[in-house]
């Protein structure tokens, strides 16, 4: 769990995985220097459960680096990354646990999901099944599939799957050389998608909070993409040179596609489609 300034929601996100059916994991929290209650709050749990291992840095490394540094640390088989404001179903992690089990070949486990806004209850969506193609079993079929959903499927919750580490690692072992990799997630998951298929429950058992509008709603037309992505970079504490914004990702997905060995053809239709969607997203195209 990568966290910065995370106090307001962060005991709900804790009681959520501590009670989780599946109890054999560890919990390993990553301080990005948090300025509000967040250690104290860390601290407690971490006392009260032998689960909970609490780190605190001593400056603000970016969130990159806060989402490297718990895979790093982790040992278990299994890996996820865990957002201090989101929830999950009791048995989100023995169910994804299961999938991952019942096939070796699958790098990531992901359930349907529910998005809900921070500000507003009544800014929620269901998805029920957004995610159901990373189980296509043809790689280009898979990646096709996954870049026709709009943005307004949320469909970066790829990232908070339950993967298989080993796979995990690779992925961002290779994408170090690829693409500027400034955002967890993004073009990140197209190219895992490139090197693995996945499983997918259609039970709801992933509770996302943003701190946006969720694209798509019916209040959406008042945000551009552009914004929403300088806005996260923002409050998840990026340093001023590592802002993300459109032509990044653009450039991240073709470098990634690429280095899928995919075709040229295939790479321009993928680039293609998602200019489509973000254009469909925000205000300004040629941003």
């Amino acid at each position: 769990m990568p966290v910065f300034n995370g106090e307001e929601f962060i005991e709900e996100a804790l009681e959520s995985l501590l009670a989780q059916s599946f109890s054999n994991f560890e919990l390993i929290i990553s301080d990005n220097a948090s300025t509000d209650s967040t250690e104290a709050i860390c601290r407690n749990y971490a006392r009260k459960d032998a689960r909970v291992r609490y780190f605190r840095q001593t400056e603000n490394l970016g969130s990159v680096a806060n989402f490297k540094f718990v895979l790093e640390e982790a040992v278990g088989e299994y890996f996820m990354w865990a957002a201090a404001d989101d929830l999950w179903a009791p048995n989100f992690i023995e169910k994804c646990r299961d999938l991952l089990v019942k096939d070796e070949d699958a790098g990531m486990a992901m359930t349907a999901y529910v998005c809900s806004s921070r500000f507003s209850e009544l800014l929620k969506m269901k998805f029920e099944n957004p995610l159901a193609c990373i189980s296509i079993e043809d790689r280009a079929e898979r990646v096709r599939a996954y870049s026709k959903l709009p943005f307004s499927t949320h469909k970066d919750n790829l990232v908070y799957a339950l993967w298989r580490k080993r796979a995990l690692v690779h992925l961002l072992s290779d994408l170090v050389s690829i693409a500027n990799l400034n955002i967890i997630g993004t073009s990140m998951n197209e190219y895992a998608l490139a090197m693995h298929k996945g499983r997918y429950s259609s039970d709801v058992g992933f509770y996302k909070r943003y701190r946006y509008v969720p694209p798509g709603h019916f209040l959406d037309p008042l945000l551009s993409f552009i914004s929403r992505l300088k806005r996260r970079a923002k409050n998840r504490g990026f340093s001023a040179n590592a802002s993300y914004g459109v032509q990044s990702h653009l450039a991240d997905l073709r470098a990634v596609l690429i280095s899928a060995n995919f075709t040229d053809d295939f790479v321009s239709e993928i680039v293609q489609t998602n200019i489509k969607h973000l254009n469909g997203n925000r205000h300004n195209p040629d941003d």
